[in-house]
């Protein structure tokens, strides 16, 4: 059915989380039946990875990996870590910890690369990146359906 599910903004911005928050999974390990991960500790980071206590299963990599407020904010990687990250206090983080890409490093690397692509591959990848495609994420509609607005920092509602 057109129109009936939305995508999910890829953002380059950095801060949208912090360690100690929850984070949410949706995915289908081996491409089984939907499983959700729900409130996972977040527990270490770098500029590139997030790790995460969460209960994932082989086949779930590339699934999303949301905040608590539901915005995308990485893709789920691996159920182990494969680089060093640092929790809160400076420490190594935890090796029985899984993995995902943050959106942010996603986008920034996009953005580095797209230079050696053709002139419409670029606009292509513009066009995937910029305002109209990123914007009403699903938050902005969970929020306009239920305040009667959009978030503050959407594009549409700045003048």
């Amino acid at each position: 059915m057109p129109g009936k599910w939305r995508c999910c903004p890829l953002r380059d911005r950095d801060g949208e989380y912090s360690l100690g928050e929850s984070v949410n999974i949706i995915h289908h390990p081996g491409g089984n039946f939907k499983q959700i991960v729900l409130r996972a500790q977040l527990a270490a980071q770098t500029d590139e990875v997030l790790h995460y206590y969460a209960n994932t299963r082989s086949g779930s990599s590339g699934s999303p990996v949301f905040n608590e407020q539901f915005e995308l904010i990485g893709l789920h990687h691996y159920r182990r870590p494969t680089r060093i990250a640092l929790t809160p206090d400076g420490k190594t983080g935890p090796r029985n910890a899984n993995e995902g890409i943050r959106t942010s490093a996603i986008v920034k690397r996009i953005n580095f690369e797209k230079n050696r692509l053709s002139q419409e591959q670029r606009l292509l990848i513009e066009s995937a990146l910029g305002p109209a495609f990123r914007y009403p994420s699903l938050i902005d509609s969970l929020r306009r359906a239920r305040f009667g607005r959009e978030l503050a920092d959407s594009p549409q509602t700045k003048t």
